[in-house]
């Protein structure tokens, strides 16, 4: 069995193969690849801790919602997150409302609030750029998420509706 820690740059989709787009798995040298997956998913956009094996088994244990495993996720979205906004995130939210799903409970923990020109440095962002797309003061919430499952788009999707 083969077990990798990927950090995985924006840009890379998390897949074997994909026809558009560079794969998580264009990183890894040719004889590496044979057999090797991608446990869970990132979004595109996303940078993180991703692992990679040939393990199945493995792969079920830190996915398969009834095992869980937590996933932690640090993001920066604009507005306020307060004390009840953090309270339904724990309780779970319907992010598919036409579904009427509602997420498992989640952990969330706050981390500040900065005036858009003041958010502390991104990793790997251009800081010139940074500065042309700043909004002066509308607040932006720092803040982690964890959740023990992993629904297509799901922390922009609870994120957004808070």
């Amino acid at each position: 069995m083969r077990y990798y820690m990927l950090n995985k740059p924006a840009g890379f989709v998390t897949a074997c193969r994909d026809a558009r787009h560079k794969t998580v798995m264009d990183l890894f040298p040719d004889e590496l690849r044979a057999g090797l997956f991608p446990v869970g998913r990132l979004d595109r956009d996303t940078e993180g801790l991703l692992f990679v094996t040939d393990d199945g088994r493995f792969s079920h244990l830190l996915t398969e919602p009834s095992h869980r495993v937590g996933k932690t996720y640090f993001f920066y979205a604009l507005g306020t997150l307060d004390e009840e906004k953090c309270r339904a995130l724990e309780t779970g939210v319907a992010i598919f409302p036409d579904r009427q799903r509602r997420t498992l409970p989640a952990r969330a923990e706050r981390l500040g609030v900065y005036p858009f020109r003041k958010i502390p440095p991104i990793p790997g962002e251009d800081p010139a750029l940074l500065q042309k797309t700043r909004r002066g003061d509308l607040p932006v919430s720092a803040a982690r998420l964890t959740v023990t499952e992993g629904k297509r788009h799901q922390i922009k999707r609870m994120v957004a509706l808070r």
